[in-house]
C-alpha cells in the first residue's frame, strides 16, 4: 500500500509540474510548433494523474481504513480528473465516516493531529465536489463549515474567502 500511496503521490506531483509547463508554453506560444508542444505537455500531464488516480485506488483498496489514502484517492478525482463524481464522493465519504469513528480511538498526539487533518480534508474535498463539480452551494457550505470546525487553524482561509462567496451564491 505504501508503495501504490508513494506512486500516486509522485505521479499526481509530476502531473502538476506538466500542466503548469503547458499553462506557460501556452501564455508564450508564437507558433504552431509553440502550441503542439504546449499540448504535448497538458497530453502527459494528463496520462501522469490518470496513473496517479490508478495508483491511489490501489492503495485505497489495500488499506480502506486508511483516512489520508481513500481521501486523498477521492481529492485525485475531485481536483484533477473531475470525471467521476460519483467516485470521488465514495471515497471522501468513505474516509468522513472511517474518521468519525478512529477519532474516538485512543491514539497519541501525533497520530491524532494526523488524524483530525485527514478527516478535515475529506470534509474540506467534499465542500470543493459539492461547489465545483455539482453546483451545489448549500452543502458545500455545510462541508466547509464541518472542515472549519474540525482545523486545523490554517484552514482558515475557508471562513474568510470560501464560505462568504457561498453565502453570497446561495
Amino acid at each position: 500500500p505504501n508503495l501504490a500511496n508513494n506512486v500516486g503521490f509522485v505521479n499526481r506531483d509530476a502531473a502538476v509540474l506538466r500542466e503548469m509547463e503547458a499553462a506557460a508554453r501556452f501564455a508564450r506560444a508564437a507558433s504552431d510548433e509553440d502550441r503542439a508542444a504546449a499540448a504535448a505537455s497538458r497530453e502527459k500531464a494528463q496520462v501522469l494523474i490518470e496513473r496517479s488516480w490508478a495508483a491511489y485506488c490501489i492503495a485505497a483498496a489495500m488499506t480502506p481504513d486508511a483516512v489520508r489514502v481513500v481521501n486523498d484517492t477521492g481529492r485525485i478525482m475531485t481536483y484533477y480528473l473531475r470525471t467521476d463524481p460519483e467516485a470521488a464522493e465514495r471515497y471522501l465519504l468513505d474516509a468522513v465516516a472511517d474518521g468519525a469513528v478512529q477519532i474516538q480511538e485512543e491514539m497519541g498526539d501525533k497520530e491524532r493531529y494526523a488524524l483530525n487533518e485527514a478527516w478535515g480534508d475529506a470534509h474540506q474535498n467534499m465542500g470543493i465536489l459539492e461547489m465545483t463539480l455539482r453546483s451545489n452551494p448549500g452543502p458545500a457550505r455545510d462541508w466547509f463549515v464541518k472542515a472549519l470546525e474540525i482545523g486545523p487553524p490554517s484552514r482558515g482561509w475557508l471562513q474568510t474567502e470560501v464560505v462568504p462567496r457561498l453565502d453570497e451564491w446561495i
